[in-house]
C-alpha cells in the first residue's frame, strides 16, 4: 500500500508539472479505453 501511495504522489507531482486537471485524466483514460475497445474488440 505504501508503494502505490508513494507511486500515486509521483503521478500527481507529474500532473501538476505538465498542468494536467484530474479531469483532463479521467477524460484521457476514456479516450484511450475507446481507442483499445476499437482497436481490439470492434468485430
Amino acid at each position: 500500500m505504501l508503494e502505490f501511495n508513494k507511486l500515486s504522489k509521483k503521478l500527481l507531482t507529474k500532473l501538476r508539472a505538465l498542468n494536467l486537471k484530474p479531469w483532463d485524466l479521467i477524460r484521457l483514460g476514456w479516450t484511450v479505453k475507446e481507442l483499445i475497445q476499437f482497436l481490439f474488440f470492434d468485430e
